[in-house]
């Protein structure tokens, strides 16, 4: 059962994938089926079909901040306008170089359209969790999770933290955290104060035709005994409260939680040694789970 949990730990087959390069650097990656699509755009991309590259202009690149994402915030229209992104989503998400994060944003884009290029994106993750002091020792006796709402377009009805969201542009990961947990789950802001942030790391998968890269920040955040989260947003359908062994039952089932937050729990397992696993398989785990190792 433990080779379930490979399906939350995925790899892209690059071999489909363009790079995008801004200037020397790769910052995203486009399918091969969607070339033709970018080749509209000449204005903004340039197209090596010799090495399967694609690049931003210089005309681009010479831009100032508010015209590239002016350039792209067209571009992201055209393309919804066209009926190629369905999943418009009214955010803007900012993008930066590999080795600045959040830090001098290069532009920004329309959230729906960031996976079509393969743009590296940010959200935050939430585990919600009740700790039990007996005899001095702090244990855990259970953790919240929530149902998705049937209605979403990626991941209807799985098992997700109990407040999630993405990083939009000109926030930080702790008020999108709090944000999140009050739209989401209706946790107050007395409650929001016991946030406590634990480590970034990347997910990466491929999701129809597109690169998938999020760098998730993650919360722990420690919940009342007397507290119930509430549904708030129509996003989450129910809250569950769950043991720690029927959590890892459903991970290891490998199909009931939405991938990335099947991460996020999986490493919180991890830390707290809620796990059955053997120690070989626990850090074996905890390595491919460490922030820049996926």
């Amino acid at each position: 059962m433990l080779s379930n949990l490979f399906k939350y730990l995925p790899k892209p087959n690059f071999s489909n994938y363009w790079p995008l390069y801004f200037q020397t650097e790769i910052i995203g990656w486009v399918h091969r089926d969607n070339i033709a699509t970018i080749a509209h755009f000449p204005e903004l991309f340039l197209l090596n079909r010799t090495d399967s590259t694609l690049a931003f202009t210089p005309q681009f690149i010479a831009a100032s901040f508010e015209e590239r994402s002016y350039s792209l915030a067209q571009f992201s229209e055209a393309l919804r306008l066209a009926g190629i992104i369905t999943n418009w989503r009214d955010e803007a998400y900012g993008i930066y170089r590999r080795n600045e994060i959040l830090k001098n944003a290069l532009f920004t884009i329309e959230r729906g359209v960031a996976p079509f290029l393969g743009f590296r994106v940010f959200g935050v993750h939430i585990n919600g969790y009740v700790p039990v002091e007996h005899h001095s020792q702090t244990s855990i006796s259970h953790l919240w999770l929530a149902q998705r709402s049937k209605l979403k377009l990626i991941e209807p009805h799985k098992l997700d933290n109990i407040a999630a969201g993405g990083l939009s542009y000109g926030e930080i990961p702790s008020e999108t955290a709090k944000r999140e947990a009050m739209e989401e789950a209706n946790i107050p802001q007395e409650t929001t104060q016991s946030l406590t942030f634990i480590t970034p790391f990347n997910y990466l998968t491929e999701y129809h035709k597109s690169i998938r890269d999020e760098s998730i920040f993650i919360f722990d955040l420690p919940i009342p005994p007397s507290f119930k989260p509430q549904i708030n947003d129509g996003e989450v359908e129910a809250f569950h409260a769950l043991t720690p062994d029927i959590v890892m039952e459903a991970l290891l089932d490998g199909e009931k939680f939405k991938p990335n937050s099947g991460l996020v729990t999986l490493h919180f397992l991890l830390r707290k040694g809620l796990t059955q696993l053997t120690l070989t398989e626990q850090q074996y785990l905890a390595e491919r789970l460490a922030p820049n190792s996926i």
